[in-house]
C-alpha cells in the first residue's frame, strides 16, 4: 500500500469518526430535555430543540445524499435525532396552524383580547399606550416597564380611564438580585386571587394573579421567571414557574379556566413550559408552524443591525392556556423600540 493509499484511509477513517460523533451530539441533544429539570447545561440546550431539529434534518440530508451504507446510518440517527426533538416542541400546545389576528379590529363577541409585553428600557411611554389602544386589548400585562412607565402606571394614574382595574408588582432590589417591576390594566374588575399557600418568601411578591370578571369569569396569572443566564437564575427561575403551577393548579381546582402570561424565559421545549403543562395542565398558546420567535428583535454583527428572524429569534414569551379556553387567535406586534415582540392573543374562556 502506497503512502498516498494510506493517507486517504486515514483521511477516511478520521471523517468517519468525525461524522459518527456529530450524530451522537445530534442524539444526546434531542435527549437533553430529560434532565432539563435537574441540570443547567441540559435545559439550556434543550431550550434550542428546534434549532436542533433543523440541524438534524440537514445533517440527515446530508448524509443520505452520500449514498454509502455508514452514511445511511448516521442519516438514520439524525432523522431519530430530528424526530425527538420535534415531538419535545409539540408537546404541550394549544394548537398546530397559525391562527391569524387582526390588532386593528376589535374581538367578537364572547372573545376576551390580551397583551402580553416585556417592555425593557427602550420604548417611549408614548409609543407604548399608544400599542395598548391600537390592539383594542381587554387585558395588558407588561413586564420590565422602564422607569418612565412605572412611574406613569404603577405609581401613578395613567391610563385609569382606559384600564380601570389594575394590579401592580413593583420593583425590588434584593439581596438574592433584582426583581423587576410589572403591572396587569383590565377593562374587566379584577378579584386578587391569593398566593400565599402555594409560594414561600419572596416568590410570593413576584406572582400577580387575579380572577377577570369577564362575562365569562377566568383566572389570571402573570410572571416573568428570571433568564437562565447563570445556574443560580436559572434554578430561581424554575422556583418561581412551580409556584405559579401551584396557583394556576388552585385556579382549576375551584373551576376556573387560567390564562398564564409570561416572558418565561424558556422556549417550548425547555423545562418550565413543559412544567407548566405536566404540573398544571396548561397548555402553550404559540401555534407549532407559527415559525416566529419573541426575542431578541435585532441583532448586530461586526457593527451592522439586522432584524433577528427564527432561527436567531427564539419563542420566550407567550400565553398559557388552562381548562376550557378557546384559542382564537395570536400574533406579535410591533415592539416600539424593546428587544421583544409583544404578544397578542384573542381567546374564548369557557370554550
Amino acid at each position: 500500500m502506497s503512502d498516498a493509499e494510506r493517507t486517504t484511509g486515514r483521511a477516511r477513517r478520521g471523517r468517519g469518526c468525525a461524522s459518527g460523533l456529530c450524530a451522537l451530539v445530534l442524539l444526546a441533544w434531542s435527549l437533553a430535555w430529560t434532565l432539563g429539570g435537574v441540570s443547567w447545561w441540559a435545559d439550556v440546550a434543550a431550550n434550542f430543540a428546534a434549532q436542533g431539529a433543523l440541524v438534524s434534518l440537514a445533517a440527515c440530508a446530508w448524509w443520505a445524499l452520500r449514498r454509502r451504507r455508514g452514511a445511511a446510518l448516521l442519516a438514520l440517527l439524525a432523522l431519530l435525532a430530528a424526530a425527538m426533538h420535534l415531538w419535545i416542541v409539540g408537546t404541550g400546545r394549544e394548537a398546530w396552524m397559525p391562527r391569524p389576528i387582526d390588532a386593528g379590529a376589535p374581538p367578537a363577541e364572547g372573545r376576551v383580547r390580551l397583551l402580553h409585553f416585556n417592555c425593557s428600557s427602550r420604548p417611549v411611554p408614548a409609543d407604548v399606550y399608544a400599542l395598548f389602544d391600537a390592539c383594542r386589548a381587554d387585558v395588558v400585562s407588561v413586564t420590565e416597564p422602564n422607569v418612565h412607565v412605572q412611574f406613569d402606571v404603577i405609581y401613578g394614574d395613567k391610563l385609569e380611564a382606559e384600564f380601570p382595574h389594575r394590579i401592580k408588582r413593583h420593583f425590588r432590589d434584593l439581596p438574592t438580585g433584582q426583581r423587576g417591576a410589572g403591572f396587569v390594566l383590565s377593562k374587566f374588575p379584577l378579584s386578587p386571587f391569593p398566593v400565599e399557600p402555594d409560594a414561600q418568601g419572596e416568590h410570593v411578591e413576584e406572582i400577580i394573579a387575579a380572577v377577570v370578571e369577564a362575562p365569562t369569569r377566568f383566572g389570571l396569572i402573570a410572571v416573568h421567571p428570571r433568564s437562565p443566564r447563570t445556574r443560580a437564575r436559572w434554578s430561581d427561575g424554575h422556583a418561581l414557574t412551580r409556584a405559579a403551577a401551584g396557583v394556576a393548579r388552585r385556579m382549576r381546582g375551584q373551576g376556573l379556566p387560567v390564562v398564564l402570561l409570561a416572558d418565561l424565559n424558556s422556549t417550548p421545549s425547555g423545562w418550565r413550559s413543559r412544567a407548566l403543562h405536566f404540573e398544571a395542565g396548561l397548555r402553550r398558546a404559540k401555534p407549532v408552524f407559527e415559525v416566529r420567535g419573541t426575542y431578541p428583535t435585532h441583532l448586530s454583527v461586526a457593527g451592522r443591525g439586522f432584524d433577528a428572524r427564527w432561527p436567531l429569534a427564539i419563542a420566550i414569551d407567550d400565553a398559557f392556556l388552562g381548562g376550557p379556553v378557546a384559542l382564537h387567535g395570536w400574533g406579535l406586534l410591533d415592539p416600539v423600540g424593546s428587544d421583544h415582540w409583544p404578544v397578542l392573543v384573542d381567546i374564548e374562556p369557557g370554550r
